[in-house]
């Protein structure tokens, strides 16, 4: 239950299940955008149109106009390009994972090739071959 002016407003629980992106801070007793404040953390909002700070940093608490506010929030500019922004940098990571296990693999195949030939250059060499 939150107070909200005098007034005890019940924190719905089915908020969390059709807006998955909030984060509930219970020491502030208010609401962040989990998707929002991820993206401005990594500094991936610098070019959003707009940055609503109560979803962002302050934390939201205005309880009897919640629903219509998370409405408006999900379809806002900002959520929708933190959530394009987060996504795209998840992908970004997956090719940059598979590039380095790439570049692994190859650094292994080169090393066992160098293995060899010295491997070679010294048994030569031990025969006076060299």
């Amino acid at each position: 239950m939150v107070r909200n002016n005098g007034k005890h407003v019940n924190f719905g629980k089915e908020w969390f299940v059709q807006h998955p992106w909030l984060h509930y801070l219970e020491n502030e007793k208010s609401v962040l955008c989990f998707t929002c404040a991820t993206a401005f953390a990594k500094n991936l909002l610098n070019l959003a149109n707009t940055k609503e700070h109560a979803f962002i940093l302050i934390g939201f608490k205005g309880w009897t106009k919640a629903k219509e506010r998370f409405k408006l929030h999900e379809s806002s500019h900002t959520h929708r390009f933190a959530t394009e922004q987060i996504e795209h940098a998840t992908k970004s990571l997956g090719i940059n994972v598979q590039v380095n296990r790439q570049q692994q693999q190859e650094q292994a195949a080169n090393r066992e090739c160098l293995r060899i030939l010295m491997t070679s250059i010294r048994y030569l060499a031990a025969q006076g071959l060299c």
